[in-house]
């Protein structure tokens, strides 16, 4: 999942994320999206994201009933 619709985009047709994961390859049948309700059929979210916007993130998937896993570090100030 990706905040922004043009950087799923990009990463579904690069295989990449060089913004944030410079010279990674993301396997071929990895796909990114924008839109949390793509994620219904999954069998749980890794949240991966700072601290300061966990709370802000885990809003957009509070409707879909699978497990999600911090893997969040810090704390929100």
């Amino acid at each position: 999942w990706a905040r922004k619709p043009e950087t799923a985009a990009l990463i579904n047709e690069t295989h990449r994320h060089e913004a944030r994961l410079p010279g990674i390859q993301f396997g071929a049948k990895l796909r990114a999206t924008s839109d949390p309700s793509d994620l219904k059929d999954a069998e749980a979210i890794l949240a991966v994201v700072p601290a300061q916007v966990l709370r802000g993130v885990l809003r957009q998937f509070a409707h879909l009933k699978i497990p999600v896993i911090l893997c969040a570090k810090g704390i929100e100030a």
